[in-house]
């Protein structure tokens, strides 16, 4: 009865949508005749007329060739009634040449007089932006984590958020020894407040600040670091 629930749901959202502006789909099992609205079809970069129909192989000559098994596997599970939606993220070809990730999440609509699956709807939202974002983000991570530069991150306050393992290798403090403090732990006292002043100064007025520094490591050993903040 649920599952009964889920279903009407979501084809009462595909109808709705169908002319708005989210994308729907609409796979006829029978004709095997696949529908995108328009919302869904501007995402490809086409329209009614660029793209009038779609069936299996034109669907699969729009799938980047290594996105092909996921699909199948997401579909032939729904077909089986072994995961209650079908729910997938795979890459299609724009008009441009270019991949566009789209997240598709459909359900069987309606079933044959043997009870097999004859057509499923579904919505077709397109992710490329929030993948592009977390593409970002693992390659900042990487660069982060490998880079032999020292890294310190600090909230508002100064307080440390977060080291790399440069950091901890150049000064002989582990990670959990320095979250919480401030950078001040490393000071060397070979510097006067004038020092202090001027690179806050340069902060506030320029956003930045890089000069030599005297630093302190754990073990009280001194060292000159380049810092760019």
């Amino acid at each position: 009865q649920q599952a009964h629930h889920q279903l009407q749901r979501l084809s009462t959202l595909a109808m709705a949508l169908r002319g708005g502006a989210t994308g729907t789909w609409e796979w006829d099992l029978r004709r095997d005749e696949l529908q995108l609205n328009a919302a869904a079809l501007q995402s490809l970069g086409h329209n009614a007329a660029t793209l009038p129909r779609l069936d299996t192989p034109a669907w699969l000559a729009l799938l980047h060739p290594q996105d092909r098994t996921r699909f199948e596997h997401a579909w032939a599970a729904h077909l089986a009634g072994n995961a209650e939606l079908l729910s997938c993220e795979v890459r299609l070809r724009h008009r441009d040449g270019l991949w566009v990730w789209v997240l598709l999440r459909g359900q069987i609509s309606e079933r044959d007089a043997a009870g097999h699956a004859a057509r499923l709807v579904g919505v077709w939202l397109d992710v490329s932006q929030q993948r592009h974002e977390q593409e970002t983000q693992a390659l900042a991570e990487q660069v982060f984590r490998h880079t032999q530069d020292a890294i310190v991150v600090t909230d508002p306050e100064g307080r440390i958020v977060r080291v790399n393992e440069a950091f901890c290798r150049l000064t002989g403090y582990a990670t959990d020894e320095v979250l919480g403090r401030t950078p001040a732990l490393l000071a060397s006292g070979r510097h006067d407040r004038a020092f202090f002043a001027a690179m806050w100064h340069s902060l506030r007025n320029d956003g930045f600040w890089s000069g030599d520094v005297w630093n302190r490591r754990r073990d009280g050993s001194l060292m000159a670091n380049w810092m760019s903040i």
